[in-house]
């Protein structure tokens, strides 16, 4: 069973309190998007708003420049998770990851930032999401980039305008499956039941299964039993005990049993759980046939 959690999240942008020469304010949104292990080169859009209350030479004219972000290096930008792990990225003026956008005190060209004229005050730049070889840990990796709006040209007379910080998030599903295997390598994630069958029933019959979980997030696996740990006769008037183990260790099935918890990615293989059970005393039963249920439960934590 492979389980998807998707998390919606509203960020208003809160441009920072600045009053330019020109009055020019800068128009970012926010990127959300989802995980796309090949890489991704996603356009975006800035606008900027002119009042024309200024037709000095300054006011002729705009650019854009963008901060490190977390990482503090454009090499690369990254998103972070909360718990562990890093998804890089970076920004570019062009597709193809051309023109690597920079902060102010970083520009030496004008391949370093978004520019135009007041007169055109629409822009565009390029997100790009980096190909990744190795599995994530699921869950929302953020950052935040500040971009600042500045009059004139780079090389010349300038003002800073205004400034946005741009909320970016990448959203890599958590998943859980879970196999009841015969063997501790023998995960089949269309396994996930089993039938145990003894005939005739003898005090001591044992069975044995392995639980594998693997998970891209936390997650925490549970047992629990229709009968609270009793074969029950079909005629409801009988039942034999039975010991349940997890690990090697008898866990009663008169409550909810822990089987395990993990956090992060498992590994390949999976997180094994050895499982077992031993019928006790049959002596004075009736005959006929018994039954219980036992459900293996796992849900994320994440």
């Amino acid at each position: 069973m492979r389980n998807f959690f998707i998390f919606l999240l509203t960020i208003a942008l809160s441009p920072l309190s600045l009053a330019g020469p020109c009055g020019f304010t800068l128009n970012a949104n926010s990127i959300t998007l989802p995980f796309n292990d090949l890489g991704q080169d996603v356009l975006q859009n800035i606008s900027i708003n002119d009042p024309n209350t200024n037709n000095t030479n300054l006011c002729k004219n705009y650019f854009v420049t963008f901060s490190k972000g977390g990482s503090g290096t454009y090499n690369n930008r990254e998103l972070s998770h909360s718990i562990s792990g890093a998804l890089d990225y970076n920004l570019y003026g062009k597709t193809g990851q051309q023109k690597l956008l920079l902060d102010f005190n970083d520009v030496t060209s004008k391949n370093d930032i978004i520019e135009g004229k007041a007169k055109k005050p629409d822009g565009e730049y390029f997100f790009n999401q980096f190909p990744i070889a190795t599995e994530l840990r699921g869950g929302d990796y953020t950052d935040s980039i500040l971009a600042s709006l500045y009059s004139g040209k780079f090389n010349s007379s300038n003002a800073l305008e205004d400034q946005v910080l741009i909320p970016i998030k990448i959203e890599v599903p958590r998943y859980i499956d879970l196999s009841i295997a015969d063997s501790p390598t023998g995960f089949v994630e269309t396994l996930t039941d089993r039938t145990v069958s003894f005939n005739p029933l003898n005090e001591g019959d044992s069975a044995q299964f392995y639980v594998i979980i693997k998970s891209n997030a936390g997650y925490e696996v549970t047992a629990t039993s229709n009968n609270s740990g009793k074969l029950l006769h079909s005629g409801g008037s009988s039942f034999i005990n039975y010991d349940f183990f997890i690990n090697g260790s008898l866990k009663p099935l008169t409550t909810t049993q822990e089987i395990g918890t993990g956090s992060g990615l498992t590994s390949a293989g999976g997180a094994v759980y050895p499982i077992s059970f031993e019928i006790k005393s049959v002596t004075g039963k009736l005959s006929g046939s018994y039954q219980d249920i036992i459900n293996i439960n796992v849900i994320t934590t994440e």
